[in-house]
């Protein structure tokens, strides 16, 4: 086997990690602005039950 061969075996493939960055982040806001705003309406609804 050729050395240029035996290194392209030895190395794993690239998967493109860095493009999904942006879109893990906007899926980690999105889901703690979904916990705020849950907690909000959890809040509204004890206190319409209390009166």
């Amino acid at each position: 086997m050729p050395q240029s061969q035996n290194a392209n075996a030895n190395s794993l493939p690239q998967t493109g990690d860095t493009d999904q960055r942006g879109l893990s982040t906007i899926g980690a806001m999105l889901l703690g602005l979904s916990g705020i705003l849950a907690l909000f309406g959890l809040g509204e609804r004890k206190r319409r039950d209390d009166k």
